[in-house]
């Protein structure tokens, strides 16, 4: 279960195949676990450590946060991960409007666990107690990662609100070629030239994409570069069985920050009027963005709708050309 956006969202637990000869059952899973062989419970740590961080530059208005280059929510928590050691079982970390706060668990003493012999469970911090055959029905069978999930999935959905009764209406008309000329970043070009965008074109556009084994984002940035400074990020998260989409107003520093952490490419340039049809594209497609419904497609199909043209540097535009204010 966890909480976003002033909502509750919850989810059925996929258990994984338990790979040893004789799992165990615990009070506080309804998956049987391995016991780990290696685990003492006699040394067990209970000192807390509390690790604050605050997310580099971009903290202004993002409740979101970012940590070891992958993207949190707000409301997340997660095991961090120290190198070569991989994840640090007995800390975790809670994303809490833009701030990391971590802090070891705290592991209950061997008289309050209320059994004579804890088991360590491997990837489990604090010991458990095991449940033995006359505390359970039935035997103790593995359930597999592919256990179906019932339930109607509509009702779990991030936050949005919107209608999901338009049709999705995209141009077929095909992206314009990009030469590796329009792949350049307003800070790295020569200070001798200038970014060139088509006329009636004011907004230039990043898109990242990337993610992890059980989440996946898509980020774009549009940055209006003639007649204003306007900065607009949307964000995609897709979760197994959440979709998350939201539209924010950056700052230069946020903007540049972002750009700096995630691998984001100039995809060209596009008109005002293109980005509001794409928005509102987008918002139509929020609601249909289930699991395993191929929702990273349809969410760049919709690049469609903004009429990407090039993006030139030259030490001088062209007449049928605008300069962008990228300083």
């Amino acid at each position: 279960m966890t909480q976003q956006g002033g909502m509750v969202m919850c989810q059925l637990k996929d258990c994984p195949k338990a790979d040893c000869e004789k799992p165990i059952r615990t009070k506080d899973d309804c998956c049987p676990v391995c016991p780990d062989p290696a685990g003492r419970v006699d040394e067990m740590d209970n000192s807390p450590v509390i690790i604050q961080q605050q997310t580099d530059g971009i903290n202004g208005k993002m409740e979101d946060c970012i940590s070891g280059g992958r993207y949190y929510l707000h409301g997340t928590t997660w095991h961090p991960v120290m190198g070569p050691f991989g994840p640090m079982d007995c800390v975790n970390c809670k994303c809490k409007s833009g701030r990391i706060e971590c802090q070891r668990l705290e592991c209950p003493s061997r008289p309050a666990l209320g059994c004579e012999r804890p088991v360590k469970v491997a990837g489990r911090c604090c010991p458990v107690c095991p449940l033995y055959e006359g505390d359970i029905q039935g035997p103790v069978t593995p359930l597999l990662s592919s256990s179906p999930i019932t339930g109607t999935r509509s009702n779990i959905q991030g936050t949005s609100g919107m209608d999901s009764s338009s049709k999705i209406r995209t141009s077929n008309r095909p992206l314009p070629p990009h030469s590796s000329s329009s792949l350049i970043k307003s800070s790295t070009h020569h200070a001798n030239f200038t970014l060139c965008l088509p006329k009636e074109y004011d907004v230039v556009v990043y898109r990242a994409q990337g993610g992890g084994n059980a989440s996946e984002f898509i980020q774009y940035i549009f940055q209006q570069v003639v007649n204003g400074y306007a900065i607009e990020h949307h964000l995609w998260m897709l979760q197994p069985m959440v979709t998350t989409y939201k539209v924010q107003d950056l700052t230069r520093d946020q903007s540049e920050a972002l750009r700096q952490r995630f691998r984001f490419v100039l995809l060209g340039a596009t008109a005002t009027k293109h980005v509001k049809r794409f928005t509102k594209r987008e918002k139509k497609l929020k609601p249909k963005c289930l699991p395993n419904s191929g929702c990273p497609k349809k969410i760049r199909r919709l690049e469609r709708n903004l009429v990407l043209q090039e993006v030139t540097s030259r030490r001088a535009c062209l007449p049928i050309e605008v300069e962008a204010n990228t300083r």
